[in-house]
């Protein structure tokens, strides 16, 4: 779509950096987080970490990023204060939008082909366009999904983990006391402190792992890390495939849990 060219052109810049920024932070996550974070999201079994299906792996690394906090501060929080960026460039838009990400539950209302979606989120009670090339694939009218957002100025891309739902397990994810619509702008989850924030993401996230909404992402051209496609995805979506492996193996992912 012609009228979206320019803004495309800017998610692709964006989501080059968002994809590198992600690798090099999940390579530098601690140990202890690993198992904190597998535990909260009830992956840590018999002291292992155990994935379910291979797209869990990029819902935990999206986790282990976002979720994750240490001295009031998550690991962009970390990285945009130990060493800020150049003012005004993209790495710095970057890193501050992450600091307003916030998780939404998704029902797609259009589809644009070649440039994403708009879709209407039930937790902010807000419409949404995503720039999102997969999704722009993938998706049809209804589609329903759960997902973390970066808000930009224009438009939001998902973080790259995002889960088919249905209307069973939006109505149980609802139901969270934390989850209810408060509308307002494109803040982390609007009405929430961080804290809740994170409460409400590891509820969503637990909740759909358990119903096991990772074993619906189908994979496709597996060398492939260019897109993200939420039903059918291709290679995996903002992870690169080379780097250390979330599990602390010392392997590289393609090589260890991402097999």
């Amino acid at each position: 779509m012609a009228e979206y060219a320019e803004l495309v052109a800017r998610y692709r810049q964006l989501r080059a950096i968002s994809f590198e920024l992600n690798n090099a932070l999940v390579a530098k996550t601690p140990p202890e987080a690993v198992q904190q974070c597998a535990k909260k999201l009830g992956l840590w079994k018999d002291k292992t970490l155990v994935f379910p299906s291979e797209a869990a792996t990029d819902v935990f690394m999206d986790y282990l990023v976002y979720d994750w906090y240490q001295d009031g501060l998550n690991a962009f929080g970390r990285r945009l204060k130990e060493r800020p960026p150049a003012p005004g460039s993209d790495l710095e838009k970057v890193l501050l939008a992450t600091q307003h990400a916030f998780y939404a539950i998704l029902e797609v209302t259009e589809v644009l082909p070649e440039v994403g979606i708009r879709a209407r989120d039930q937790l902010g009670d807000r419409d949404c366009l995503i720039l999102d090339m997969g999704l722009s694939q993938s998706a049809h009218v209804g589609t329903l999904l759960a997902s973390r957002l970066v808000p930009f100025e224009d438009f939001a891309i998902t973080s790259g983990a995002g889960m088919p739902v249905d209307r069973p397990l939006v109505k149980k994810l609802m139901s969270h006391p934390l989850a209810q619509p408060r509308g307002g702008g494109a803040g982390t989850s609007p009405g929430l402190a961080p804290e809740e924030a994170v409460t409400l993401s590891t509820f969503i996230i637990r909740t759909c792992l358990d119903a096991g909404a990772t074993d619906r992402v189908r994979y496709q051209n597996p060398d492939d890390e260019s897109e993200v496609l939420p039903l059918e995805r291709s290679g995996i979506p903002g992870r690169d495939r080379n780097a250390p492996c979330p599990c602390g193996s010392g392997k590289k992912y393609k090589r260890c849990c991402g097999k």
